[in-house]
């Protein structure tokens, strides 16, 4: 079930995930998907990391688990790493660092559609998580590589003739044109539209976030 579909199918494909995860609670594909589904529409985004972190504690090589994994922790507004205070041990990983190793994943991987495909939503992903972050340039860099990886992509898909890729084409054009707006908008001035962060608190700096005791 692609995590991606809209509307009524949309519908139907989250109560069909829930049914499957009634019947198999740990259900790798099914976590992930649903998780992911939650995280697009900012809804219990807790409870969608928890289901999320299945998938990806399961597979941590899948490049879309690590993938929404990093998102996930976008979501909570959690960006850089948490570190022990004593041994500098990371216990938790935050949405840059997972975001990167998705996109380290989805690049070396043999399958074409992660190398090709998945990359570039990776990378607009981490381009929001990078300026949310305050690592602006970082930020610019991430964005104009998914931009660029939109062309490539498009290559490839006309190549497949891949009918099932519908929805997965949406979403990369549409991860890829945002970023494109958004690097523009950050060179001409002005602020780029990231994508909402319902776990920031109102008064809290993005860049200063990190995990709370609950959410580790």
């Amino acid at each position: 079930i692609d995590p991606h579909v809209d509307g009524d199918a949309g519908r139907l494909s989250d109560q069909s995930l829930r049914i499957v995860l009634d019947l198999d609670p740990e259900n790798v594909l099914a976590n992930n998907n649903l998780g992911y589904r939650m995280l697009t529409r900012d809804e219990d985004i807790d409870e969608a990391a928890r289901m999320i972190e299945i998938a990806y504690r399961a597979e941590p090589d899948s490049p879309p688990y690590a993938d929404s994994m990093g998102w996930a922790r976008y979501k909570q507004g959690i960006f850089e790493d948490k570190k022990d205070p004593e041994t500098g041990e990371v216990v938790m990983r935050g949405a840059i660092s997972l975001l990167r190793e998705a996109r380290r994943l989805a690049e070396q991987s043999r399958d074409e559609v992660y190398q090709f495909i998945v990359t570039p939503i990776v990378a607009d992903h981490l381009g929001d998580a990078l300026w949310a972050a305050g690592r602006r340039e970082e930020a610019l860099q991430a964005w104009d590589d998914a931009w660029a990886g939109l062309e490539p992509a498009m290559r490839l898909i006309d190549q497949m003739g891949a009918v099932d890729l519908e929805s997965t084409l949406v979403e990369l054009r549409k991860h890829s044109e945002a970023a494109r707006d958004k690097a523009r908008a950050a060179r001409s001035g002005l602020e780029p539209q990231i994508e909402s962060i319902p776990g920031l608190k109102p008064d809290e700096p993005p860049r200063n976030r990190r995990a709370t005791p609950q959410q580790q």
